[in-house]
This record gives structure tokens, C-alpha cells and sequence, in this order.
């Protein structure tokens, strides 16, 4: 269930236009109900980057978790 979850939340994110913003600065914030500890990921196409991909992760305690890019 919990990969399940997790591919779904990063499916959707791969999904939203984050590219097309010249405005790289996000914080996402959430809460995964019943996986208590887990791990969240973030993937998004920068074609400044080596691979063309942005990952970034953030570890969810007691299900909740944030992601952040400053």
C-alpha cells in the first residue's frame, strides 16, 4: 500500500507543470495517513540539471512531511 501511495503522489507531481515556472522556489507540506515513517519523492524534468531531472526527497515522520526548494 505504502508504494502504492507513493507512486501515486509522485505521479501526480511529475505531472504538474512545475517546468514551465521560471520560479523554482516551492514548499510543499503533507500528510500520508497509516504509512507513519516513510520516505517522499519529488521528480521533475530541469534540463539544467546532468540527467534532465530534479529529485528530491524528504522523510515523513508520523506521516507528515515537507518538501522545500529555496
Amino acid at each position: 500500500m505504502k508504494k502504492i501511495l507513493l507512486t501515486g503522489l509522485l505521479g501526480l507531481l511529475l505531472n504538474a507543470p512545475l517546468w514551465a515556472q521560471k520560479n523554482r522556489e516551492y514548499v510543499i507540506t503533507g500528510k500520508i495517513e497509516n504509512q507513519g515513517n516513510a520516505k517522499v519523492l519529488l521528480a521533475y524534468a530541469d534540463k539544467n540539471s546532468a540527467n534532465g531531472m530534479h529529485i528530491d526527497s524528504a522523510a515523513a515522520t508520523d506521516g507528515v512531511f515537507t518538501l522545500k526548494e529555496l
